[in-house]
């Protein structure tokens, strides 16, 4: 990313992150609520720190990071939740309270805290959402912040291609293998054993990768 500087270096650092299988991976763990919210906590946190860098520069990015920064935030408090052997009620409202502010001037920030405050003052009403709701669909919670992550990438400078070719191309390939993409699949595919990257490799990559999504394979 040399050309655009050291801030988009940053979020595609921060998207391989976000996209890659570690958080899936962390649901086999001992504790992976915990884990997850740690983690989920952590790519939020700079996701917001970077919406508001590039805000002037780049709105369509900005907007999605902060969208990335509210929902990763409710994932957090919904594995807190269902954190075992049981819930830290401090750490859960500490958390909440920081992560959606009771002076932000944000609407939907305060109809989440309504309704989030609703739930939690009735043991009942959050074992049921926990059982019926929440378990069954957080893999798809994650999938979904996935999606976001992704949609960021398409808001870069095309410059990933910089190092291919040179003597750092170790590197695109250690970054890009991180990405778990089918794209970044195919592109490994299309570089295998080559030194080089030619004009016609990039035209053949841009070409099939028209026809791909992108979804991740994790």
């Amino acid at each position: 990313m040399r050309k655009q500087g050291q801030l988009p270096a940053c979020i595609l650092y921060w998207c391989v992150a976000a996209q890659s299988g570690c958080l899936l991976n962390l649901m086999q763990s001992s504790q992976p609520a915990r884990s997850i919210a740690s983690r989920l906590q952590e790519l939020a946190t700079n996701a917001a720190l970077m919406a508001k860098d590039v805000r002037k520069k780049n709105s369509r990015m900005a907007d999605l990071l902060e969208r990335y920064h509210i929902e990763a935030n409710k994932a957090v408090l919904f594995f807190l939740l269902d954190a075992k052997p049981s819930c830290d009620w401090v750490d859960l409202i500490a958390t909440f309270n920081t992560a959606f502010s009771p002076e932000s001037p944000n609407t939907e920030v305060q109809v989440f805290r309504y309704h989030f405050g609703q739930l939690i003052a009735s043991p009942r009403d959050t074992a049921n959402f926990l059982q019926e709701m929440w378990r069954p669909q957080r893999e798809t919670s994650l999938i979904t912040l996935t999606d976001i992550s992704r949609a960021v990438i398409t808001c870069l400078p095309v410059t990933i291609f910089d190092k291919i070719g040179s003597e750092e191309q170790a590197l695109f390939d250690e970054t890009i293998r991180k990405l778990h993409t089918d794209l970044s699949a195919l592109i490994l595919r299309v570089l295998t054993s080559k030194q080089a990257c030619t004009e016609q490799d990039l035209l053949q990559i841009t070409a099939e990768a028209s026809q791909w999504t992108t979804s991740s394979v994790i």
